[in-house]
């Protein structure tokens, strides 16, 4: 696992992300708690029934439940994967 720090809370640790790319055409990775904040339809998916959960805890969360998020992300509107949520500076 590699450290990264996130735009959303600044806090550097090996958490599940959501990389995204930024207004700037740049990558992010974002906590997926502190981008579901931000509206990311992606992350909100992905924390439904992990809400309390992080670091190991939620990746085995990501890891068990990997078909059904995927699933209902595939199931998004159209071009809802290609908006920005969350602006980086």
């Amino acid at each position: 696992m590699v450290d990264r720090t996130c735009p959303g809370c600044a806090i550097n640790d090996d958490h599940p992300r959501h990389q995204a790319v930024t207004e700037a055409g740049d990558i992010a990775a974002w906590h997926t708690d502190c981008h579901a904040l931000k509206g990311c339809p992606v992350c909100v998916i992905a924390r439904q029934g992990a809400e309390n959960l992080t670091g190991d805890e939620y990746r085995d969360h990501l890891v068990a439940n990997g078909e059904a998020i995927n699933a209902a992300v595939q199931d998004l509107p159209p071009g809802t994967l290609n908006e920005v949520f969350g602006k980086v500076n």
